[in-house]
C-alpha cells in the first residue's frame, strides 16, 4: 500500500527535466509537523507516514485548521467537541505522543479569517520551527484543503525559514513525484480511521483510501 506527497518544487524539477520517482518510507527527520484542514485529514492522507515517524521516534505535531464542523450546525459545539475526540482517539491509534493542537476556525471559513488564521499559523509555525512540514495538496478539491496549502506558503515567505514540504493527497488523485510504502503500516492507518464515527457515517473514506492506494501502486513500476 502506498501514500503519496508532492515536492514543494515540483514545477521547477518539471522545468529542468529533474523529476525523480522514489519508492521509499521518509527517514528520521527530527521535528515533524502535520497541517491538516479537518480533523480526519491527516489520517486520510498520511496517516501511514506518520505512523512511520512514529516508528522513527520523530517529534511529530498536527496542526488542525478548523474544526471540521460548518457554523451553520444547530449543534455545533457538540460536533466539534466529538470530532476533537475522535481525533485524538485516531491519532492514540498511530502511536503514543503525537502531540495535537486545534484551531478554533468552523470549516469553510478560512477565507473569511484568513489575515487571524495567518497570524495564528505564523505564531505557532515560528516557535515550533518545524524541520519537515505535511500539508494538503495545492489542487486538492476542497476549498480548506488548498486554503491550509495557500496559508503555510504564506506564512512561511513571511517567515523566511525552508523546512522541507511534502504535500499529500485526500480528495483528488495527483501524478506524485514521491511515493511511501506503508505495507507495514497501512492496517493501522485503518484502525485509526475508523474512530471518526460521526464521518464513516456519512463518506465512505475506506473505500477512498483502499481506491487511492491501488491507484499509487498502479504508478510504481520498479
Amino acid at each position: 500500500m502506498n501514500e503519496l506527497t508532492w515536492s514543494f518544487d515540483f514545477f521547477n524539477q518539471y522545468k529542468q527535466n529533474k523529476i525523480k520517482w522514489e519508492y521509499k518510507f521518509i527517514p528520521g527527520r527530527g521535528k515533524i509537523l502535520v497541517c491538516a484542514p479537518h480533523p480526519d485529514d491527516d489520517i486520510i492522507g498520511c496517516g501511514g507516514t506518520i505512523c512511520k515517524h512514529v516508528l522513527l521516534k520523530d517529534d511529530i505535531e498536527v496542526l488542525f485548521f478548523t474544526t471540521g464542523v460548518t457554523v451553520d450546525e444547530s449543534n455545533y459545539e457538540a460536533l466539534v467537541m466529538q470530532r476533537r475526540e475522535e481525533s485524538k482517539n485516531a491519532l492514540r491509534n498511530l502511536g503514543e505522543n503525537i502531540k495535537a493542537t486545534y484551531l478554533s476556525y468552523p470549516a469553510n471559513s478560512l477565507c473569511d479569517d484568513n489575515q487571524k488564521v495567518l497570524e495564528e499559523v505564523k505564531e505557532f509555525i515560528n516557535r515550533k520551527q518545524p524541520t519537515l512540514i505535511y500539508v494538503p495538496h495545492i489542487n486538492d478539491r476542497h476549498k480548506d484543503h488548498r486554503m491550509c496549502n495557500q496559508i503555510l506558503s504564506q506564512v512561511l515567505f513571511s517567515l523566511n525559514i525552508n523546512p522541507e514540504i511534502l504535500m499529500y493527497s485526500v480528495w483528488s488523485p495527483i501524478i506524485p513525484n514521491l511515493l511511501i510504502n506503508i505495507t507495514d503500516t497501512f492496517q493501522i492507518k485503518m484502525a485509526a480511521l475508523q474512530c471518526y464515527n460521526s464521518q464513516l457515517t456519512e463518506y465512505s473514506f475506506d473505500k477512498l483510501i483502499h481506491y487511492a492506494a491501488g491507484y499509487y501502486m498502479n504508478l510504481y513500476h520498479p
